[in-house]
């Protein structure tokens, strides 16, 4: 096997991986024959980036909010990959933390994590925080405390939303990253009652190009109040 044949091998180990394919994207759109160094580059340095809870958690305090530290079942980026439901559960530490809270019950709890792209998470979530809460609050909706987790994905929030007495949750987190698009994130937003939670609405690929936050905010707030309509 050849060097560069051995190299797309060993991309596809990884369930992430599954969207490149040597000469395009999952999406049709044809690439340049790209040396796989510079996929590597493009690809992998987002993925691996970690999370500076310190960078967001200054960010959410100017906006307003105190930020969470909470970890993943996923002690590392290359766990959280090789087992993804690891993403997918609270450290038992992190989740005793949020039971000692005895968290006022709330409308909406706010989850921001990583999963595969942290470069994402910094440069678009605390301003789609921010644009939601200003529309949502004055109508009254109350939320828990925002929680940033390392080394979770989208199903985290589910377990952090029930902890806090919350009964929707709305999670933040970093898609893989598109050589045209590298710094993408996703927003579900779900129904969380006991034992039963319902996914209401998710839009993926928000990258702030061709569109705005504001526009991603009513979007999702219409979906919130058409849920509680239901």
């Amino acid at each position: 096997m050849n060097r560069q044949a051995d190299n797309w091998a060993i991309l596809r180990q990884h369930h992430v991986s599954r969207i490149i394919v040597k000469n395009g994207l999952n999406n049709g759109n044809h690439l340049p024959n790209l040396p796989v160094a510079l996929i590597n580059n493009v690809y992998w340095e987002r993925v691996y980036q970690p999370l500076v809870f310190n960078k967001i958690e200054s960010d959410l305090h100017t906006a307003g909010w105190d930020g969470l530290e909470l970890f993943s079942k996923a002690e590392s980026k290359d766990r959280m990959l090789a087992n993804p439901n690891l993403g997918k559960q609270l450290h038992t530490e992190s989740r005793d933390y949020l039971a000692d809270l005895g968290a006022t019950p709330s409308d909406i709890a706010l989850v921001v994590t990583d999963y595969l792209n942290a470069s994402a998470i910094h440069n678009h979530s605390i301003n789609l925080l921010q644009t939601f809460r200003k529309k949502l609050e004055p109508k009254g909706v109350t939320f828990a405390p925002v929680t940033v987790v390392q080394n979770g994905n989208c199903a985290i929030g589910t377990s952090i939303a029930q902890l806090l007495n919350a009964r929707y949750v709305l999670t933040f987190y970093g898609e893989k990253p598109f050589l045209h698009a590298t710094d993408n994130i996703a927003v579900q937003l779900t129904s969380v009652g006991g034992n039963n939670t319902e996914s209401v609405f998710m839009l993926n690929h928000i990258n702030n190009v061709g569109t705005t936050y504001n526009s991603i905010a009513t979007e999702l707030i219409n979906a919130y109040l058409k849920a509680e309509r239901v």
